[in-house]
């Protein structure tokens, strides 16, 4: 009866490592200074926004300003941060970004599982791109990583920062 079990367990692996994973990402080797430097920088250039900042809250919102009164919209799944520093973007104190993950009426609810696991009271580093409804998102193959893993990464940002600002115009 237990080998019965056993391969009955090691028969469902294959599913479950695939249902567990749905996100792939596909990253550069970074074992040498350089590859970090230009992958940092590589990030840098790709995103609409870099900052640190503290997620104040997790929550749900109605997709648009018209579906506010209405109980049967769906609502989107927002992470609401407070910005500690700037690296790239349109500087302010508060930033929200907007994650696939909604929520319906009925308590069902979707997204693409490669949404970053942000946890309210935790600082990050996030590289945030713009949407096509011209709002910040990210993702699990950022470069977004809870600050307390980040001082090398936090260091770099600095040196591209002063970096891309000593560039002239149109370069």
């Amino acid at each position: 009866m237990v080998k019965i079990i056993l391969l009955l367990t090691l028969s469902l692996l294959p599913f479950s490592s695939a249902a567990a994973s749905t996100c792939r990402c596909g990253a550069l080797p970074e074992s040498t200074a350089e590859q970090f430097t230009a992958a940092v920088t590589r990030a840098y250039d790709g995103a609409a926004a870099v900052f640190s900042a503290i997620v104040v809250a997790v929550e749900y919102r109605p997709l648009s300003e018209a579906d506010s009164e209405n109980a049967e919209a769906a609502k989107v799944k927002v992470i609401r941060f407070r910005v500690d520093k700037w690296w790239k973007g349109e500087e302010s104190d508060e930033v929200v970004l907007y994650t696939s993950e909604m929520v319906y009426p009925d308590g069902s609810g979707s997204g693409h599982g490669c949404e970053y696991p942000f946890e309210a009271g935790k600082m990050y580093v996030v590289y945030a791109n713009e949407s096509e409804k011209k709002v910040l998102q990210t993702g699990s193959c950022s470069r977004t990583k809870p600050t307390e893993y980040a001082g090398k990464e936090m260091a770099e940002l600095e040196e591209v920062k002063v970096k891309k600002e000593q560039q002239p115009e149109g370069r």
